[in-house]
């Protein structure tokens, strides 16, 4: 993205590229007409692929790590997404990474 900047006005830059002050949540739109947009708190989830390992109920975040399935019911949902889907995770610590959300 290209973005030019002349003396007396602004420049535009994208969220993800802002470093300082740090973003308390923004506002979310969708593509339907006469939707309201609403609020999500920025809680560091990323966007990511996840693919279904040959194991029951395993997960592995493309080429970084694991999945945790911590409930029966969101195991449950995993499994009608297919083998290959996208989620909103936050990564742990140790590596492994925690559902947030399915995007919207």
């Amino acid at each position: 993205m290209f973005v030019y900047s002349f003396p007396g006005s602004i420049k535009l830059i994208h969220k993800a590229d802002l470093v300082s002050p740090k973003i308390r949540g923004y506002e979310v739109y969708t593509d339907d007409i006469g939707a309201k947009g609403y609020y999500r708190d920025n809680d560091g989830a990323k966007l990511v692929t996840v693919k279904k390992l040959p194991l029951p109920d395993c997960y592995e975040v493309e080429g970084d790590g694991y999945l945790r399935v911590p409930t029966l019911k969101l195991s449950e949902e995993l499994r009608l997404l297919g083998d290959s889907f996208k989620l909103r995770c936050v990564r742990e610590e140790d590596g492994s990474w925690r559902f947030i959300s399915f995007p919207n």
